[in-house]
């Protein structure tokens, strides 16, 4: 399979799920880096819907995002890679309160949104959390294109 070129993995990668993408991933360094960019394409974040806690995976994943080095130290920009980001609420809440944590939660997607990679390559956004003000509401700089 390391003999395949980029282009046929990108159509193999387009017939699998996110799972199965991340399973493909691990078999060797150079799977990881042809399928690291239709895994960071489309993020969905999971948090609890009553505390707006992110889940274990989503808190990895959005630390996997900021890091500027794939696992073997090389540089790598995942930002750039998101077109579609989503905030959905976790099926299996946790079921405790953190004081103002839905204004973190905020807070850490508004930061996330004003990064210029995600700027520049994203094309949808969608929060289903209970964002208060709306988007129109907060100051960012959101590109014309982006699709809300």
């Amino acid at each position: 399979m390391d003999t395949l070129p980029p282009e046929l993995l990108e159509h193999v990668f387009a017939f699998l799920s996110i799972s199965d993408r991340l399973c493909f991933s691990r078999t060797s360094y150079y799977m990881y880096l042809n399928s690291w960019a239709s895994l960071y394409s489309d993020v969905t974040f999971y948090a609890d819907p009553y505390s707006a806690n992110l889940t274990l995976g989503s808190a990895s994943l959005l630390a996997q995002l900021y890091s500027q080095s794939d696992i073997r130290g090389k540089a790598c920009n995942r930002m750039r890679l998101v077109r579609t980001l989503a905030v959905e609420p976790d099926r299996q809440p946790y079921f405790w309160a953190t004081p103002n944590a839905y204004r973190t939660l905020n807070m850490v997607f508004l930061q996330l949104l004003k990064h210029k990679s995600i700027q520049c390559g994203l094309r949808t956004f969608r929060w289903s959390m209970g964002f208060s003000a709306g988007l129109e509401r907060c100051h960012l700089p959101l590109p014309s294109h982006l699709t809300v």
